[in-house]
């Protein structure tokens, strides 16, 4: 029987393998990912993500992620 809804993990400061596991355990899609430069962060860090943690969808949504990355 299909799921009737799918809860958006927390993703943020996870390592973006981390989050893509995450996304595909829950039945989601992984949607487009942003580097941005956080020089204090580990590269590849979640810092943000396309939809609120906790939030159920009924319909596995691609989340967007923005991810860490230490250079320029």
């Amino acid at each position: 029987l299909p799921k009737d809804y799918f809860t958006i993990p927390d993703l943020i400061n996870l390592q973006l393998k981390e989050a893509k596991e995450k996304i595909a355990q829950e039945g989601l899609r992984l949607g487009e990912i942003t580097e941005i430069y956080q020089p204090n962060l580990i590269s590849t860090t979640v810092i943000d993500q396309s939809y609120p943690a906790n939030l159920k969808v009924t319909a596995p949504v691609k989340i967007d992620l923005d991810v860490s990355k230490d250079k320029k």
